[in-house]
């Protein structure tokens, strides 16, 4: 079995954004770079907004948690990386450098937010280091889809 992606942190990711503009890569599954950045992007935000349909609070308390716990400690997500978050419309094909420009952007913006989160629609609430690491985690399992 092939040994998952992990990314702990943003700066991880960030230094992935600067790798997908410096080299050429192809893409494994149905989605582009802009979709798959862009769901990630989105995916972040939704934890400021609130995602628009959520697990029952009795999921997310029990197997929600089961699961984070899961992929919290080893290190790594894995779930179809060609799927739209539940409720959100589509995401169209478009360009690597605004795919990339919006994510960082977003990034930005969830770090600097001290407002308070919503809870995640799978795993319920979590903490702001939670969130990142999770979405780090998230990231990494799109970035494998990403040959250079």
């Amino acid at each position: 079995m092939k040994s998952r992606l992990k990314f702990k942190n943003f700066d991880e990711v960030l230094i992935a954004l600067e790798k997908m503009e410096q080299y050429p890569f192809k893409l494994k599954g149905d989605w582009d770079a802009y979709q798959h950045l862009m769901h990630c992007s989105q995916s972040l935000q939704l934890n400021v907004t609130g995602y628009p349909l959520e697990k029952s609070p009795l999921f997310q308390q029990t197997i929600g948690k089961v699961v984070f716990f899961l992929f919290n400690t080893q290190g790594s997500v894995s779930h179809n990386t060609n799927a739209f978050t539940e409720g959100t419309d589509p995401i169209h094909k478009n360009g690597l450098r605004e795919g990339v420009q919006h994510y960082r952007k977003q990034i930005i913006q969830f770090l600097d937010w001290s407002g308070p989160l919503k809870a995640h629609a799978f795993f319920g609430k979590l903490s702001k280091q939670e969130i990142i690491h999770y979405h780090s985690m998230h990231f990494a399992n799109h970035f494998e889809q990403f040959e250079f």
